[in-house]
């Protein structure tokens, strides 16, 4: 599989073995070590969803098209006729929100924000999960494809 190490399995059976904390400063030092490499192995296995995704999908892809997901003040998603999701953010820290408050968009130097680009299942797991991507694809296609899914038309009629 593309972009995933081989070792990860061994890694993730390793951090099952946690041991027996002396006190419960290291009680909670050990869980919060664990929670962050749960966190790093489920982006792990939703960066292999997506790859999967991408390999089943690239054939339909490049007769659909791209289709822009989602285009917001702060994200960008396409999913693009090569198969692959690909997403620009602006991304924020608290710091940034400190600015905004004070400033306004952008840098305190005036300038504005800088978007970063995600073209990876590792990088697009790290803003979305895979199946918030999912979905809305698939409303994406059924928007501009309306007579495959009927069901959509039946809402709409009813409102």
């Amino acid at each position: 599989e593309v972009g995933v190490d081989q070792d990860d399995e061994q890694d993730d059976d390793d951090a099952d073995e946690v041991g027996t904390p002396a006190d419960k400063d290291e009680a909670a030092r050990m869980l919060y070590d664990l929670a962050l490499t749960y966190q790093e192995r489920s982006q792990r296995s939703q960066a292999r969803l997506l790859d999967q995704f991408e390999d089943a999908s690239d054939g339909l892809a490049s007769v659909v098209g791209s289709s822009l997901i989602v285009d917001d003040e702060s994200e960008r998603i396409w999913y693009r006729a090569s198969g692959v999701f690909e997403a620009e953010v602006l991304p924020s820290s608290d710091d940034d929100d400190e600015d905004e408050e004070e400033d306004g968009p952008g840098d305190q130097d005036g300038s504005e924000p800088e978007w970063q680009a995600l073209s990876t299942p590792q990088e697009m797991v790290q803003f979305y999960d895979p199946t918030d991507l999912f979905g809305d694809l698939a409303e994406t296609i059924a928007e501009d494809h309306p007579d495959i899914a009927p069901e959509l038309d039946d809402d709409s009629a009813s409102s």
